[in-house]
């Protein structure tokens, strides 16, 4: 090649250079054929996509099952269309995902730990949509346990899938046990051609064994196993405890910072998932470690970093299935939004670090002077201004900013002490400005070190 672009008077330098580049593209290069075959198909899905999104996502569904990470992937995706994805539910639910009205159904294979075969045995066993499992003693009675054994039948009631069938999910594990034994020795007698000497009708009119008293499982627990089963939480969610905090205290959701341009500062409150740690490769922090997660909240998700100088300072609490408020700013230079994350403060630590006010209604017969001896002692590291509302008539009402001198660090001690003074209702906590925290904190520069230019 090199040689016949030098007899047409191609440069040697050139030459190589191009040959170099049609190397590295044989790889992974394709021919005509290849690719028209490829536009085509392109060209189908997206057709169908478009014009059968409930299907395609189902199918899509089906298709990623065996990997959690695809599937939560395609899950986040059926939220952004606006499609309702239900639980998986061993009276509803088919072997594979499907389309239940206008909403999809979580197949039964998608459940960790039940194998084809085990879901084919639910589907069978159920029969007909008029004849529903009434419980668990009914549904280990009508499921094959060559193909179901208990493991099996343990991670549908971790997944949820057997809320339906009475009791809740720790009576439900505590009771597959004797459920299995009796439905195994009655399976064997069916296989054996047995029958009960008193005949179905006298089986038929026994009591349904009672299901064992045992605590409930908490609901952080519920949740860990919904997640570890099925990649999602399906009964509430970790952030739900905290969802007033986040209301108050963080300035935008997983949505709306997709709509900021770079370096918007931003705080999220949210579940940190899919935590990896890495090692720099190259450039001037090459060898540190930095961090890559996603932040989950009530609107989605959306990807995040930390790099070496932020991540060092909060490496000892970055940890998997954690509620954090991050505070950094918009990356959006790549294709997907990402953001970069400065600092990681805690639910409980929410009202001193990102309070940017404090704001107290003053009503008729309020002890001013007890206020002031209040606000006095209660001076703090990053102490947040006090202003004071009145409203002296009806439909006017007057804010007063107390000095910056005058500053406190909202404690709960200090809003507990305020609220007797005040009133129950009358203080409240406002949220800082983002940019005006990273200031507070970090001057002119950002949480890595690096001087803050805003785009």
């Amino acid at each position: 090649f090199v040689s016949g672009c030098g007899e047409r008077g191609v440069p040697g330098e050139t030459a190589s250079e191009v040959w170099d580049k049609m190397a590295t593209f044989a790889g992974y290069g394709f021919n005509k054929s290849h690719a028209a075959a490829y536009s085509v198909v392109t060209y189908q899905t997206a057709w169908l996509k478009a014009h059968y999104p409930t299907e395609f996502m189902a199918a899509l569904l089906t298709v990623d099952s065996g990997n959690m990470d695809k599937v939560t992937e395609a899950l986040e995706e059926c939220r952004r269309m606006g499609i309702e994805v239900r639980e998986p539910d061993v009276n509803h639910s088919d072997v594979d995902f499907s389309v239940d009205g206008e909403a999809i159904r979580f197949g039964l294979t998608s459940v960790k730990g039940v194998g084809r075969h085990a879901a084919e045995s639910v589907v069978e066993g159920r029969g007909e949509p008029s004849e529903p499992f009434t419980g668990i003693f009914d549904f280990c009675g009508r499921v094959d346990h060559r193909h179901a054994n208990k493991l099996t039948l343990e991670a549908l009631v971790k997944a949820g899938a057997c809320d339906g069938l009475g009791g809740h999910r720790a009576q439900l594990v505590a009771a597959l046990d004797p459920a299995i034994r009796a439905a195994a020795s009655e399976q064997a007698d069916r296989r054996a051609g047995q029958m009960s000497l008193l005949g179905g009708a006298a089986e038929a009119a026994a009591p349904p064994p009672v299901l064992p008293d045992v605590p409930r499982w908490s609901e952080a627990e519920m949740l860990r196993l919904e997640k570890e089963t099925t990649g999602r939480y399906w009964s509430s969610h970790p952030l739900a405890q905290f969802e007033k905090l986040v209301k108050r205290f963080a300035s935008h959701n997983t949505r709306t910072v997709r709509e900021f341009s770079d370096g918007r500062d931003v705080v999220v409150g949210g579940l940190l998932v899919g935590v990896e740690e890495r090692i720099i490769r190259s450039g001037r922090n090459e060898g540190k470690r930095m961090a890559r997660f996603r932040i989950e909240d009530f609107s989605g998700t959306v990807d995040a970093v930390m790099f070496s100088d932020a991540y060092a300072r909060c490496r000892e609490r970055l940890e998997e299935n954690k509620v954090f408020f991050c505070v950094g700013d918009v990356d959006a230079s790549r294709e997907e939004i990402c953001l970069r994350v400065n600092e990681l403060i805690e639910p409980a630590d929410a009202p001193r670090e990102l309070s940017g006010q404090i704001r107290i209604d003053l009503s008729d017969g309020v002890d001013l002077a007890a206020l002031r001896a209040l606000v006095d002692r209660s001076r703090g590291e990053y102490p947040v201004p006090v202003s004071l509302a009145l409203t002296p008539e009806p439909g006017l009402k007057v804010l007063i900013r107390a000095e910056d001198a005058i500053g406190v660090e909202p404690s709960p001690e200090f809003l507990r002490a305020a609220r007797e003074i005040a009133g129950e209702n009358a203080v409240q906590l406002l949220a800082v400005d983002p940019a005006a925290w990273r200031e507070r904190r970090f001057g002119n520069r950002n949480g890595n070190g690096r001087r803050f230019n805003r785009r």
